[in-house]
């Protein structure tokens, strides 16, 4: 079993530093990198034919920003003739008044991963690749009777599991629990 829980932050903070920097700055590219790992439809606010923010829509309704998983009149909140439109982030960027960088998609994805880590992430995504790497960890360290522990070199029981610990920028720890 791989459990993934905060370490240096709690889910608050990740959830924080998510709202601080993505629910205005960078909202588009953390909808291009929801976009690209759970493969949902790129949505925007529209208003006066100018582009307000970006979001994915959430397969059974509503859309998913920053905060998670919202309604359209949470995503909707404070544009009084706003509309949500869907857009092709490859043809529709016309509406595009900055510089996108890749790197800001890829750590909005890693923070957004970390901080929903059930969604159902694409195959590819930087999160299924930790997971499947924990459970293949998880199966050389049977076969060989040897589990990693932080701070001693333990062999351990069967049924102990690793934890997949997450820090506040996205990042992963791996660490043995003792359950």
């Amino acid at each position: 079993m791989i459990n993934l829980k905060p370490t240096d932050f709690s889910t608050q903070t990740l959830f924080n530093h998510l709202i601080t920097e993505y629910i205005e700055d960078k909202n588009l590219e953390l909808a291009i990198a929801l976009h690209r790992c759970l493969k949902w439809e790129l949505v925007a606010v529209e208003q006066d034919e100018e582009i307000k923010k970006a979001a994915v829509r959430h397969p059974d309704g509503g859309v998913y920003d920053a905060r998670g998983h919202i309604s359209d009149e949470e995503f909707l909140f404070g544009y009084d003739n706003g509309v949500i439109i869907s857009f092709k982030f490859e043809t529709d960027l016309s509406f595009k008044t900055r510089h996108i960088v890749e790197r800001d998609i890829f750590e909005a994805g890693k923070l957004a991963m970390s901080m929903w880590p059930t969604l159902p992430w694409y195959k590819d995504a930087y999160i299924v690749h930790i997971m499947n790497f924990m459970k293949d960890l998880q199966k050389v360290s049977k076969h060989h009777g040897f589990w990693i522990e932080d701070s001693v070199n333990t062999i351990t029981p069967d049924g102990n599991c690793y934890e997949l610990y997450i820090t506040g920028n996205g990042e992963y720890r791996v660490k043995l629990s003792k359950e």
